[in-house]
């Protein structure tokens, strides 16, 4: 099993636009060459087992991550909050960065908010604080619990706006 340094990039200017697996320290040259605009990276992190799949994986012609189930690592937890009123996830985010840093005591620097687009919030936890969590083939289905442990945790009923679709082993943010 090789070093976990690569992720899958994409921009909607860029030629393919999906299936772009670059070692992750490339992003930020990516995202400048495309100005920043509606650029995405997988959050999960591939080793080089993911260039040997896409190599021998050809859908309609070309390369393509679809279908790889390999060993994958992350440097953050994904939690998505998306709702069509964005007051609600907005009171949603706050709760829920609330519960982690008080009742959970989790460091707020281990926490990364971020506006996410018209509609929502992302929340990333630092994986260093959930302690030694090695690369799985499973990453994807661990994280989808937790997402609904911390709902019922925070107390938030199943119509509340986490978006618990995040659960692909190959999903861009």
């Amino acid at each position: 099993m090789g070093k976990f340094n690569l992720v899958d990039f994409a921009a909607q200017y860029q030629p393919g636009f999906r299936n772009n697996v670059v070692p992750i320290g490339e992003v930020p040259e990516f995202m400048q060459k495309y100005k920043h605009f509606e650029c995405y990276s997988t959050f999960f992190i591939y080793s080089q087992d993911i260039l040997r799949y896409i190599e021998e994986n050809i859908v309609n012609g070309h390369p393509s991550v679809s279908g790889y189930d390999g060993k994958i690592d992350a440097t953050y937890f994904p939690i998505d909050i998306d709702s069509p009123h964005l007051d609600l996830a907005f009171e949603v985010t706050n709760k829920m960065l609330n519960f982690l840093t008080e009742k959970r005591s989790i460091q707020k620097e281990a926490v990364l908010v971020y506006f996410s687009g018209h509609k929502g919030f992302h929340v990333m936890l630092d994986m260093r604080i959930f302690g030694k969590i090695r690369p799985s083939k499973y990453l994807h289905l661990f994280f989808s619990k937790m997402r609904r442990n911390l709902i019922k945790q925070i107390k938030l009923d199943d119509a509340s706006p986490f978006d618990m679709t995040i659960k692909d082993r190959v999903k861009r943010n």
